[in-house]
């Protein structure tokens, strides 16, 4: 199995977004085919915290007490706040990985997306956790994956303070405590995030360049994406990465993919992220749902509506498929899929219109401006 440290030993921090993508792919594959493991407790995580500050604190110098102090409290916190589902997933989510061990799969990604963020790649590590998100559709555990990602951070503090007691060189005995202080300090950052509190809905019919937008869009202001295309194949039942029958577009199973669309950015907000979601929201009634859902939790809601002419719609959807299946008969049921969306009525559509034949970096940019975001929102 790849691990991440390896691909970040690449000179000059050169590793690819390819790179993180074919990684998360095989941790995805790797997590669904390992045999299931009984992990630790909350109570058996508290200790395993309490013997880690412990070490922080043996270590005179490095660490000042009172981020020693906060990091008790709020992983404290945490752990009270995440019981319920901390021994929910004990059933569900605890794998015996190969050359990983025992740990909730949640945790195993947290490891992946930490070390990113360590290399300051915040913008590969969220690549990575949409990916993760899109393949194996557990939103329902990204609320610890801040509470993981700490738990690293952590432990990598207290590898390096204790690498840095030996070390016998001055300058390198120097970056070893600025390391050790800094990865600690990542643990209180990711420990400290709060609701998030922006949603960037993008409709529109298909072909319009909804997924496409959404994925450049999404890592510019932090946020998790939500995608309507993979939620409703993980609803019916049908890979990711396959097309779904056109069953899986009647309107009893639309119902149930926006009412998960709605159950995962509600995980998505209660993780401490943004959301971008996408779908077609050709009903204005899902439309308004998902704007009532925001407002009701207090979260700034922008919507974008995509559009183009029907002729570049369909040529996307045709060549989307044959990079996909190189099929011709493959896409055939995506065509049919949207002349039917052709012939539906909208109602009113009060979200920002943008026409989608431009570049998706000029497309980012003009949603940027619409979010009055001049440039990429910062981490922590």
């Amino acid at each position: 199995m790849t691990h991440i440290e390896d691909l970040l030993e690449q000179p000059g921090n050169s590793i690819t977004e390819d790179a993180i993508t074919d990684l998360i792919d095989e941790r995805a594959i790797a997590h669904d085919d390992a045999p299931p493991a009984i992990g630790n407790s909350p109570k058996e995580l508290n200790k395993e915290i309490e013997d880690l500050l412990a070490g922080l604190e043996a270590a005179e110098g490095c660490f000042d007490p009172d981020l020693i102090v906060s990091l008790r409290k709020m992983f404290a916190a945490e752990l009270v706040r995440n019981n319920s589902l901390l021994v929910h997933r004990q059933e569900t989510h605890v794998r015996d990985i190969p050359s990983i061990g025992v740990t909730d799969t949640i945790a195993d990604l947290a490891g992946v997306l930490f070390a990113l963020v360590m290399k300051d790649r915040k913008d590969l590590a969220l690549i990575g956790l949409n990916r993760y998100l899109k393949k194996t559709d557990d939103f329902s555990g990204l609320r610890l994956a801040y509470f993981y990602g700490a738990l690293h951070a952590l432990h990598k503090a207290l590898d390096l303070s204790r690498t840095c007691q030996i070390e016998t060189q001055s300058r390198r005995k120097s970056d070893l405590q600025a390391q050790s202080t800094n990865a600690a300090e990542f643990a209180l950052v990711f420990l400290s995030q709060q609701v998030g509190k922006r949603v960037v809905a993008i409709g529109g019919l298909s072909g319009a360049g909804k997924t496409t937008l959404g994925r450049a869009l999404a890592p510019r202001f932090m946020a998790v994406h939500v995608r309507s295309d993979a939620v409703r194949k993980h609803l019916y039942g049908c890979p990711v990465e396959a097309k779904a029958p056109l069953a899986a577009y009647n309107e009893e199973h639309s119902e149930k993919t926006y009412r998960g669309l709605e159950e995962r950015l509600g995980f998505v907000l209660d993780s401490g992220f943004n959301a971008v979601i996408d779908g077609v929201y050709a009903d204005e009634s899902d439309r308004d749902s998902l704007e009532n859902i925001c407002h009701h939790k207090g979260i700034q809601f922008t919507g974008i509506w995509c559009s183009v002419p029907a002729d570049v719609a369909q040529k996307r959807i045709v060549a989307r498929m044959q990079h996909r299946s190189g099929d011709e008969g493959e896409y055939d049921t995506d065509l049919v899929h949207h002349e039917k969306q052709l012939l539906l009525n909208p109602g009113r559509i009060t979200w920002h219109r943008l026409d989608t034949l431009y570049g998706v970096e000029q497309l980012v940019d003009r949603c940027m401006s619409l979010l009055d975001l001049s440039s990429e929102v910062k981490f922590g």
